[in-house]
């Protein structure tokens, strides 16, 4: 019985021989869809359908990274905006990081995010009109949630990482009784734990209550509760 076994499974690797990675164990009729790069307009504008985005289109003003170099060459605006009106808008903000849109929920409400507002920046009746209208959206409710008071810098998240690393090497001078409270030390998981109660809290706002949120950062690349809404990030 065993031999039997084993033939049969050497058959198997057999019939698998010459097949591409990618493509061994999936049939044909439960392939599912590459995972978007978004590297270009076109990937853009296929995941804006697919999120339902009807009121936002694809902007290509930062094409050549000259409005932002911090952001991708591509993203979605309010679909009535121009894009002279992206311009004028952007320039208000901190590294020209201007409101945009990062997810759609089915219900109707949106999750935006946007750098913090230039202080010094003296907008013009035409400017103000172009940041509230790419704020609302087309909404008359509109929550700003500014995370630079109650989230860690950049600073103190890159400290708590090195800090993590070097705890968690094997030549590592923590005593072993004495390594979770050296864990707690690095301030690591307090990061964690915050940024994943301000992501639920977004969540809440955006799915239960059906709010749409700018999410005001002070930093380019931060976390995004987009996962923790979207079911196929799941």
């Amino acid at each position: 019985m065993a031999i039997v076994q084993a033939r049969a499974q050497n058959s198997q690797v057999q019939q698998y021989a010459g097949i591409p990675l990618s493509k061994a164990g999936q049939s044909s009729g439960s392939r599912k869809p590459p995972v978007p790069l978004l590297e270009t307009s076109e990937d853009w504008e296929a995941e804006r359908k697919k999120q339902g985005a009807r009121g936002w289109r694809v902007s290509t003003v930062n094409e050549r990274f000259d409005i932002a170099t911090s952001l991708p060459r591509y993203f979605w605006v309010p679909k009535r905006t121009l894009d002279s009106e992206v311009r004028r808008a952007f320039g208000h903000f901190h590294q020209g990081r201007g409101p945009r849109l990062s997810w759609h929920h089915p219900g109707g409400s949106d999750l935006l995010r946007c750098g913090g507002f230039y202080t010094a920046s003296d907008p013009n009746k035409e400017d103000i009109r172009a940041v509230e209208s790419m704020l609302q959206a087309g909404h008359s409710d509109v929550v700003l949630v500014d995370t630079v008071d109650e989230l860690p810098s950049l600073a103190d998240v890159q400290l708590a990482h090195l800090r993590l690393r070097a705890l968690c090497l094997p030549d590592s001078s923590a005593a072993e009784e004495k390594w979770l409270s050296a864990l707690e030390g690095t301030r690591w998981l307090d990061y964690v734990r915050s940024c994943l109660r301000k992501a639920s809290d977004i969540s809440v706002l955006v799915t239960s209550r059906v709010r749409s949120v700018v999410l005001q950062v002070s930093w380019p690349l931060f976390f995004v509760p987009s996962p923790s809404l979207s079911p196929r990030a799941r």
